[in-house]
């Protein structure tokens, strides 16, 4: 029994003196005086809050929750929120940022080897960006600004070619700066994890591409295998792939059947949606008082496909809603084949596939809707 006793005390002891981990942070914003610093750990747990000072901060704390973090440095009073991924562990880090630019990655030296791989990459991204995110903000506010509406059909759709080309020259800066950033780190453990931040839905076939150069250690990690699956899944849905079966029935019990499509309809717009979600129901009246109206929209047929779980509340909606079209729903909800198969992660979601069922295009934007079928129909 003496025997166990000691045991156990050496186990508490050996308790007591493990020693938690901490981290040191000298921060350096030259110039910066009205302004705060947040530090939060992995968990979202605030390491530190205060005032920057003479432009200097200071952290010394116990780090309960090492891992990927967040700081923010903003000025007291501006709209602007400055918001940086950081990778934390025990030690001492410098962080030194541009009071001018506070909305650029600051120079951060640490002992850490992730943070180190964190600021490559953010580099890279800042030289590679040159304003483009600025560029597609300033043309989506036009989009969405109210005056939009009052615009021609032709003033309309030139609108939203702009910020079309807004994002894609964005997301074309997004892959070339992870690209560039694979190719000098292939065995970055971080990664993965970076990759998971990006919309690897836009082009799934380049990052593809690039996520099979990284390193086997960085594929293996928990994100690494996570983002390999979620590429499989978006490789069965790019443009010009067969889309999936529509899982259920309509109203009255008839189950879809590619085969009884109208082959006078250039394509179909399949709406993925719920009778408690407000921006489906609204948009469901934009699809009867433009969409069918349109010279170009009414080539295309629609297919509503509900991820509803109550039978009552599917049907009402459907005829509160006046749907004059196709409706299936197999009411199993979020755990419809329907959900996964077509990879739903926000509802609505909109894809428009053609006649002989391939796809067309997937996570159409509702506004956006019109001026793709345009191009289609014009191009067919």
């Amino acid at each position: 029994m003496k025997q166990y006793s000691l045991l156990f005390a050496a186990a508490l002891l050996a308790v007591g003196c493990a020693k938690p981990s901490h981290i040191t942070v000298n921060g350096k914003v030259a110039g910066l005086n009205d302004a705060t610093y947040f530090l939060k750990d992995a968990a979202d747990s605030t390491i530190a809050a205060e005032n920057i000072s003479n432009g200097t901060f200071k952290v010394d704390a116990q780090l309960d929750n090492p891992g990927y973090g967040t700081l923010s440095i903003n000025k007291n009073g501006s709209k602007d929120e400055n918001n940086f991924e950081v990778y934390l562990e025990s030690g001492e880090y410098t962080i030194e940022a541009n009071a001018d630019k506070l909305s650029q990655y600051p120079k951060i030296t640490s002992p850490s080897a992730i943070q180190k791989e964190l600021s490559s990459y953010y580099e890279i991204y800042e030289q590679t960006n040159a304003g483009t995110h600025e560029q597609r903000l300033k043309a989506e506010a036009k989009l969405n600004d109210k005056r939009s509406m009052a615009l021609s059909k032709t003033e309309y759709i030139a609108l939203i070619n702009k910020v079309n080309a807004a994002q894609e020259a964005e997301d074309k800066t997004k892959i070339i700066a992870f690209k560039t950033f694979v190719e000098k780190n292939p065995q970055s453990i971080a990664a993965p994890h970076l990759m998971g931040k990006l919309d690897i839905e836009s082009d799934p076939v380049t990052y593809n591409n690039i996520y099979q150069k990284l390193g086997a250690a960085a594929r293996n990690t928990d994100e690494g295998k996570e983002i390999g699956a979620k590429l499989t899944r978006i490789l069965k849905l790019v443009p010009g792939a067969e889309a999936p079966a529509i899982a259920g029935n309509t109203p009255d019990g008839k189950p879809f059947n590619k085969a009884t499509l109208d082959k006078s309809k250039k394509g179909y717009i399949i709406d993925f949606w719920r009778a408690a979600n407000q921006v489906s129901r609204l948009c469901h009246q934009d699809m009867i008082n433009t969409l069918q109206k349109d010279k170009s929209g009414r080539q295309f047929g629609i297919i509503s496909v509900s991820l509803d779980s109550k039978r009552d509340w599917w049907t009402k909606a459907v005829t509160d809603d006046h749907m004059n079209w196709p409706q299936f729903a197999d009411l199993k909800g979020d755990d419809s084949p329907n959900a996964q198969n077509w990879m739903i992660t926000k509802i609505p979601t909109y894809y428009l596939v053609d006649e002989n069922w391939h796809i067309i295009e997937r996570n159409v934007d509702f506004n956006r809707l019109l001026f793709e079928m345009d191009s289609y129909v014009k191009k067919h």
